[in-house]
């Protein structure tokens, strides 16, 4: 279940809704496959995959192309898993269903973390 997302498709030449389709399937498949507390960088149609899951099954992806820095990626993860975490209580997010959880601090990390 994605519980909420940020996307960001400009400067991306496929379709903005097909696109955004893509990005949940890979978010979808590649957070039900890694294990827990593993971090880790997969590659999927020439987009790059950054994960991690927690031990209460927690996962943040962010999906880059493949000139983006390993190492700011999984910064983002940590700093989103530690500040959703400490913002949305564990029972709120395992009880919410697909997009429910409206945080609006996911765009701000988007802006900040894109160039």
């Amino acid at each position: 279940t994605i519980l909420c997302q940020e996307i960001d498709t400009s400067g991306v030449y496929i379709g903005k809704g097909s696109m955004k389709e893509m990005a949940q399937f890979t978010v979808k498949e590649v957070s039900a496959r890694i294990e827990i507390l593993t971090m880790k960088s997969l590659e999927f149609k020439g987009y790059i995959c950054h994960s991690f899951i927690q031990e209460n099954r927690l996962c943040v992806c962010v999906l880059s192309n493949e000139e983006y820095p390993t190492r700011a990626a999984h910064g983002l993860i940590r700093n989103i898993l530690k500040e959703f975490s400490s913002h949305i209580k564990e029972n709120e997010w395992q009880n919410a269903g697909e997009g429910e959880i409206k945080w609006a601090k996911l765009a701000q990390y988007l802006a900040s973390y894109q160039n």
